[in-house]
């Protein structure tokens, strides 16, 4: 407990005196201390705190040397809190702030903070404990916490409860002040989003620490700056490790032992070769390993639909998509945007029969309640545990992964940084996947680029790049590119997948169904080149109509299939390379100078 007396007998004090200011200038506060010479260098440090004085000696020290007012340290053990609140009085003294003036204020004054009348009469100075180090600098609000020498006048408004001491204002803090002492933003809240928790944590224990702080009571401020001010909280692991490294630390301004780099030893290629490691695990032949996954495909296009086919088989030991499975395993499938009722029509339609033992389904009601219950632990930590947990569950799929982190956390709990959000986000979903050797499938949306208009399939993936460098892989589910706009009845797809442990590029030809499951009709470029085929050979016969013989022109093919001369005539070379020379009953003839020419087989072309 910490009270006024504390603060008061504590050797945190100096003195200032106004000094300075031109014509129409705010003349500047110069702080001296108490044997009244010009207070210099770093704020904090050991040289500066150790010529710092009591209340009493610097009342003493003032009145020898005339005229100057009284500055109370927050550097010094224990950490305080100021808040400037300017022009939130009247002459009167009655308070006429703004909004978030008298949000801080009744706040403050309900917690029992120290208040006091500043110099001008028509502000207040607030008072209390605060272990965050946090700065705000804007019009008619300032908070500081640290390095930072704060005018004393002892007119006091409230003295608050003088047996409870100062009270602990750390939460009234990260409501209005930045959360970070950079001065990053982190919006009004003043959270610290995941991605920056780590390093915040990090040097607020560095500054503690410094300030004589150790042990329990370290640990302490800590628990309470992680709790109240990063969003959502560190885990409990990563903030021992934290008090661990700061254990360490002397309390100097110095950085922690030197790296010995002469001591650090790095395998080399043959050390690896000879460490023993589990094999990555598959749970379909050289397509779906370990690992975080994102999924993309548009609206409607039937991922969930492949999904719900993906679970079914990985929970039953069945095939998928004529891949071999290699072990049945227990399926978690979250759907965040289904209740029970379509779940049921989906399995319905998708051919019904005993439902697996093995696939669990989370269905929205109760991933949000869930969510309202456990939303203090990031999403990621969540199934971190669920899996530690459920160590048969090797399969967890997300869908759809916005929809999950907005039920969760909320856009207020996520970086602002999108590629650092991104990357932090797919990363930590892959650490999951590999530490419990399972696949998770992170459901998106595709970007919106018009049909057919990509050059790589999964350019479709509608995050940042760093996205796809913090999964394992991922997995596009596309319409082909010669599909026509409005074409419902087209139900041919294109599945592209790609990971660190495929080793080529799988890109199918899938077709959706009548009980909605995808069949695979083999490898695209194969099936494209036969569709491309057998479109230029249905226009061949339909250009000859009822006189089949003549030569038909690779640009007269072209116009009349709807794609270019080059692609024409790329086909037509296939076929010459492949001698294909009959097809429904005609004799196909290949030139590459001079086109197709379809002829009835037994009848002789002109």
């Amino acid at each position: 407990m910490t009270t006024l007396a504390d603060i008061v007998n504590d050797p945190r004090w100096l003195l200032w005196r106004l000094e300075g200011g031109a014509a129409g200038e705010k003349p500047k506060k110069v702080p001296h201390y108490a044997d009244g010479t010009l207070r210099r260098g770093r704020i904090g440090e050991a040289a500066d705190r150790s010529r710092l004085v009591t209340f009493e000696q610097a009342q003493d020290a003032a009145l020898a040397m005339n005229g100057k007012g009284f500055s109370v340290g927050l550097d010094v053990s224990p950490p305080l809190v100021f808040i400037d609140l300017d022009n939130c009085l009247s002459e009167s003294r009655d308070f006429i702030g703004t909004a978030e003036q008298r949000a801080i204020f009744d706040a403050a004054r309900e917690a029992g903070a120290l208040i006091c009348v500043s110099q001008s009469g028509r502000g207040l100075h607030i008072f209390g404990l605060c272990t965050a180090s946090v700065t705000r600098k804007t019009a008619g609000i300032e908070i500081y916490t640290s390095r930072r020498f704060c005018a004393w006048t002892g007119e006091t408004w409230q003295v608050g409860d003088a047996e409870e001491g100062l009270p602990d204002l750390t939460a009234i803090v990260a409501r209005h002040a930045p959360g970070a002492g950079n001065g990053a933003d982190h919006a009004a809240t003043g959270a610290i989003p995941e991605g920056q928790r780590n390093n915040y944590l990090t040097r607020e224990a560095g500054r503690l620490r410094r300030a004589g702080y150790a042990g329990g009571t370290l640990a302490t401020m800590i628990n309470a700056i992680n709790t109240g001010m990063c969003r959502p909280p560190l885990p409990d692991a990563e903030v021992a490790g934290i008090l661990a490294q700061a254990a360490r630390w002397d309390g100097s301004e110095a950085a922690p032992d030197p790296i010995r780099f002469d001591a650090i030893v790095v395998p080399t290629l043959a050390d690896v070769q000879a460490t023993h490691v589990p094999p990555r695990t598959w749970f379909f032949d050289s397509i779906i390993p370990a690992g975080a996954f994102l999924i993309v495909g548009r609206p409607k296009i039937g991922k969930s639909w492949l999904l719900l086919q993906l679970a079914l088989a990985a929970a039953r030991g069945q095939s998928f998509l004529g891949y071999a499975s290699l072990g049945r395993t227990d399926v978690l499938y979250v759907a965040a945007e289904d209740d029970a009722a379509r779940i049921k029509d989906r399995f319905a339609i998708i051919g019904g029969g005993d439902p697996p033992a093995g696939l669990r389904i989370m269905l929205g009601e109760q991933f949000r309640a869930l969510a309202a219950q456990y939303g203090h632990v990031s999403l990621g930590d969540f199934f971190d545990g669920y899996l530690s947990a459920h160590p048969s569950t090797k399969m967890l799929i997300l869908d759809t992964e916005a929809t999950c982190r907005a039920i969760w956390d909320g856009e207020a709990g996520r970086a602002k940084d999108i590629k650092a959000r991104d990357y932090g986000e797919t990363r930590d979903f892959d650490r999951i996947a590999l530490k419990h050797r399972a696949f998770v499938g992170l459901v998106n949306h595709t970007s919106k680029r018009r049909n057919g208009g990509y050059l790589d399939l999964h350019e479709l993936v509608n995050r940042t790049n760093v996205a796809l460098a913090g999964a394992s892989g991922s997995i596009v589910l596309a319409d082909p590119p010669d599909r026509q706009v409005g074409d419902d009845e087209d139900k041919r797809r294109v599945l592209g997948i790609r990971g660190r442990d495929i080793r080529d590029d799988i890109m199918l030809a899938v077709e959706q169904q009548e009980d909605a499951s995808f069949r695979s009709l083999g490898y695209w470029t194969a099936v494209a080149a036969t569709q491309a085929e057998q479109d230029i050979l249905e226009a061949a016969l339909d250009i000859n109509g009822d006189t089949p013989g003549q030569w038909i022109a690779s640009r007269a093919l072209a116009d009349a299939v709807g794609k270019s001369p080059g692609a024409v005539k790329r086909a037509i070379t296939r076929m010459m390379r492949a001698a294909r020379t009959t097809w429904k009953g005609y004799q196909i003839e290949t030139r590459a100078s001079r086109g197709l020419r379809l002829t009835r087989i037994g009848e002789t072309a002109e």
